[in-house]
């Protein structure tokens, strides 16, 4: 019998779902996610690298083709959505119990993320411009809720610049911010300001419990009607 991780990769070859829904990433939709994750990250691109949309493009071919080889199930944690004629137009990939990093993040200095006990991580989310304003993020994420409570993680986690508009959603959608030690908050603003552009200093932790207790407080079963006699 296939393992979770064999069934996993087997739903990653399923047939697409139609635009404008949530589908996970197929192989095919290497270049457009590596074209929409540059296009969506372009302004946070490393000076130091003199990195430009091009590379940036290059460099994200290359890296989801080593999730292939290494980890292609990690695959089927990346959410999209697509137009009419396939193109992604929005898109995020979460990190889940045994997947790779992000192998765009250094691993060194402890930069590239690791799991704690229970953890699902979202690693970036993104849009292209022709996509913002229309609710897909929202949409993602919300799926991203869904997909990891299912698959029994306790939490998910996010980092986002302390400057970013995209705070306000996750706020919406019942994510809270987590204090950081001085150690690391000052380790972190050397390699944000350094490696990302030259224009954030630090990045927000933020997290959402998933647990079952956590999950019925936020949605509470309202008792039922009490019939009443006339």
């Amino acid at each position: 019998p296939l393992s979770v991780r064999g069934k996993l990769t087997m739903a990653a070859a399923a047939p697409k779902k139609p635009a404008g829904e949530v589908d996970v990433m197929h192989t095919d939709d290497i270049q457009s996610v590596a074209e929409l994750r540059a296009e969506a990250f372009a302004e946070k691109a490393c000076w130091v690298c003199c990195e430009s949309r091009t590379d940036g493009i290059r460099e994200n071919i290359k890296v989801y083709n080593e999730y292939v080889k290494v980890d292609p199930v990690k695959l089927s944690h990346c959410f999209v959505i697509r137009d009419d004629k396939g193109k992604v137009l929005s898109a995020c990939q979460l990190q889940m119990k045994s997947d790779v990093g992000d192998f765009l993040v250094p691993c060194w200095l402890g930069m590239r993320h690791t799991l704690t006990s229970g953890e699902c991580y979202l690693e970036w989310i993104g849009a292209s411009e022709a996509a913002r304003g229309k609710g897909y993020g929202s949409k993602l994420i919300k799926h991203s809720l869904d997909f990891a409570q299912r698959e029994g993680c306790a939490k998910m986690t996010l980092e986002v610049m302390a400057v970013n508009r995209a705070m306000g959603l996750y706020e919406r959608l019942g994510f809270v911010v987590k204090a950081k030690s001085a150690c690391t908050k000052l380790g972190e603003c050397v390699f944000i300001w350094v490696f990302m552009g030259c224009k954030y200093t630090s990045a927000i932790k933020m997290e959402k419990p998933l647990s079952p207790s956590d999950a019925q407080a936020a949605n509470p079963v309202p008792p039922p009607a009490q019939n009443q006699m006339t």
